[in-house]
């Protein structure tokens, strides 16, 4: 959840595409207001990276569900900030409880950005509450990560069936 303009999600995004650059596993995109920047990343870090780009809410979803069934990544982002609050209120429970479970007892890890607390089935919600200020700009990007304020809002572990 990022609460506020500015709060270093996009920052976040880069130090995760360069985690997983280093570890050799592809990570998909899912951008459906087309927000990101790939000029602001350097080359190498994009080259593991499919980048579903434009559509409405409800088509960036099944591309989320259709990349959470591949095996052949590590990281889904569905990156869903800018879209229109009257869409994200149309997101029925069940389709967040459908992705939950493509990727539960997989390797696979599915992060949704969102403005506000969003995502029902969620093991894990953390919140970007705090702006960074404009000569934040100017600062490299191991200097900014390092002010990044995660916040763990929830925390759900999975319960084990006993047999």
């Amino acid at each position: 959840m990022c609460a506020t303009p500015s709060c270093g999600s996009h920052l976040l995004l880069g130090h995760l595409l360069a985690v997983t650059r280093q570890s050799r596993q592809r990570v998909a995109l899912v951008d459906p207001t087309d927000s990101f920047d790939p000029e602001s990343h350097p080359p190498a870090h994009l080259e593991h990276l499919v980048w579903a780009r434009g559509g409405t809410t409800a088509t960036a979803l099944t591309v989320a569900d259709l990349f959470a069934r591949d095996a052949n990544l590590g990281l889904v982002v569905l990156d869903l900030r800018s879209a229109p609050a009257h869409e994200l209120r149309r997101v029925p429970a069940p389709l967040w409880y459908r992705l939950q479970r493509a990727v539960e007892g997989t390797d696979l890890a599915l992060l949704v950005l969102s403005p506000r607390a969003l995502v029902p089935s969620a093991a894990l919600r953390f919140a970007l509450k705090q702006s960074h200020p404009l000569p934040a700009l100017h600062q490299d990007r191991p200097a900014n990560l390092a002010t990044l304020s995660l916040t763990l809002q929830r925390h759900r572990q999975a319960h084990a069936l006993s047999a």
